[in-house]
């Protein structure tokens, strides 16, 4: 599992994502979970770690991706927000976030940011999650509507934990749901 969360500092209200490390770690104690954390929140540092990653692993370096943090739709157009390397906001496309990523994209994406399952201008644009389905990716996870923090902490909690037990996506799925 490959973790980014990103916190710029421009950018409100505060999420709390060492407390959401915590949770998925605590979630999958028990099960073997290899947990990579990219710290910074930046793209480009997204990028170099899954060179790094790729290089040292021919095979698929990680079988998840899971990117929290906060997300908008801007004139239209779906983003979620990264950080600069001065930690402000930058605003990403699932283009963006296919680039940073390994060519041999995760088997699956969690975008943990609000709206991330939501269309763009009135329904013409796709989805952040469409999007990156569009570039590639084998199975995204996203939010329709807003979410709470605590929420999608929980969320993501009992998604990893069913995962690491050995489930599949489709009935981790459906526990999360059930304890939502």
């Amino acid at each position: 599992l490959l973790f980014m969360a990103t916190a710029p500092t421009d950018s409100q209200p505060t999420l709390y994502f060492e407390a959401e490390e915590a949770r998925l770690l605590e979630a999958t104690k028990q099960h073997t979970l290899e947990l990579t954390v990219e710290e910074s929140g930046n793209l480009n540092e997204l990028a170099n770690l899954s060179a790094a990653s790729t290089a040292q692993n021919t095979d698929k370096p990680f079988d998840i991706f899971h990117l929290s943090g906060h997300a908008t739709i801007k004139k239209g157009y779906p983003y979620f927000i990264v950080e600069t390397e001065a930690g402000l906001s930058d605003y990403a496309t699932a283009k963006d976030i296919v680039e940073a990523l390994p060519s041999s994209l995760p088997h699956l994406i969690f975008l943990s940011g609000c709206s991330t399952g939501a269309s763009g201008n009135r329904q013409s644009i796709p989805s952040m999650a469409d999007a990156l389905l569009q570039q590639g990716a084998t199975a995204v996870l996203a939010w329709r509507d807003k979410v709470e923090d605590r929420d999608a902490i929980q969320a993501a909690a009992t998604l990893y934990g069913n995962l690491a037990a050995g489930n599949p996506v489709i009935a981790a799925l459906a526990a999360t749901y059930r304890h939502l």
